[in-house]
């Protein structure tokens, strides 16, 4: 029977008995980094564009009612 292999993007290194080391190429960490940022980074994006706009529009909202009872 043969041994199975494990997967491409890591491999695991007993170094010594309970303890494991998990090994991942940079090649094909910094794939996956590169595609989990080109997927986060526009969505959080508009986050911060939404909370931006909130909290402006939170602001005028409160000056515009705060000035109208005092004048």
């Amino acid at each position: 029977m043969a041994a199975s292999n494990p997967p491409a993007c890591e491999t695991v290194v007993e170094l010594s008995e309970g303890s494991n080391e998990i090994y991942v190429d940079p090649d094909v960490e910094k794939s996956i980094i590169s595609k989990f940022d080109k997927y986060m980074m526009p969505q959080m994006a508009v986050l911060v564009l939404l909370a931006y706009l909130d909290r402006s529009n939170i602001g005028m909202f409160i000056l515009e009612h705060v000035s109208m009872q005092y004048c």
